[in-house]
């Protein structure tokens, strides 16, 4: 049994199924496997599936894919657009043969196959409950919101459409920014810890001036410091509409290396802009 003693809080699980014979049998392999530090609360259907996560945070939703009211991708999006849920791992469990295909585009979400095998169920649920790691998870939704700031700012600067490279969704990985220019954000979105960094190119930014004479006036480190408030606004703004909350900012020359995060390239033909996110 996986010892749950030394955590605090209580956790709680999600069971979203319209078959009761399922639901029932999950609670029992929960119970027996994880013991009584567990609340779980059980859901017929789509929509009282989405009541439940409209009204409380839990520590992971274990969801079929064949629901009434709604299935499929259009509840694993309502969960992820959820202000309770948006980070919560998800755990699918069911027969549905895009089940893959729907787990791979989503963050925190692992598939099992129905009749499901019970030791992958085991296994993906002490990965997700037992490591404990709700506050250590990059906020998909917010880290967006950041490329897609990034995105038009730059576009609209260069007048040239930007593009980017990679998903927002790849697995963690040691990060080495090497442009020189780092502007650094950091976010909480209750729980959860996140920095953000957008990263500049010194000489980019210099050859985009003298082939437009954009504000040639300026040092690129005053142009990335304009950006920043540009940014900054734009935040603070979304930060009126959801609950997050800037808790700093700042501008190096240093780089950034060796970090486990994510990254996404943005690039035109003028400049190519890396947006990091990491958890803390």
């Amino acid at each position: 049994m996986l010892d749950l003693q030394n955590n605090k809080k209580k956790h709680s699980i999600l069971i979203v199924d319209n078959e009761e014979d399922t639901r029932l049998s999950i609670t029992e392999l929960i119970k027996i496997n994880f013991g009584p530090d567990i609340k779980l609360v059980g859901a017929e259907d789509g929509a009282a599936g989405l009541s439940k996560i409209s009204n409380q945070a839990f520590d992971c939703i274990i969801t079929d894919l064949n629901l009434p009211k709604k299935n499929g991708l259009p509840f694993i999006t309502a969960i992820r657009n959820s202000s309770f849920n948006e980070v919560t791992p998800v755990v699918i469990v069911s027969s549905h043969d895009q089940r893959e295909g729907i787990a791979s585009q989503f963050s925190f979400i692992e598939s099992v196959g129905k009749p499901f095998e019970y030791q992958k169920l085991l296994d993906v649920l002490t990965k997700f409950i037992g490591s404990n790691r709700s506050t250590q998870r990059i906020s998909a939704n917010v880290y967006n919101k950041m490329i897609n700031i990034t995105q038009a700012l730059i576009s609209e600067i260069t007048k040239e459409e930007v593009k980017f490279e990679g998903s927002p969704f790849y697995k963690k990985k040691e990060v080495a920014l090497d442009r020189d220019l780092i502007l650094e954000i950091r976010v909480e979105l209750g729980k959860l810890k996140n920095n953000f960094a957008i990263a500049f190119a010194t000489a980019e930014l210099e050859s985009f001036q003298n082939l437009t004479n954009f504000h040639k006036d300026k040092k690129p480190r005053e142009l990335v410091n304009a950006f920043a408030q540009v940014i900054f606004n734009n935040v603070v703004e979304e930060q009126s509409r959801s609950k997050m909350k800037v808790s700093g900012m700042s501008l190096s020359d240093n780089g950034l290396k060796d970090k486990n995060g994510v990254v996404i390239t943005l690039n035109n033909k003028f400049m190519n802009i890396d947006v990091f996110a990491n958890a803390t």
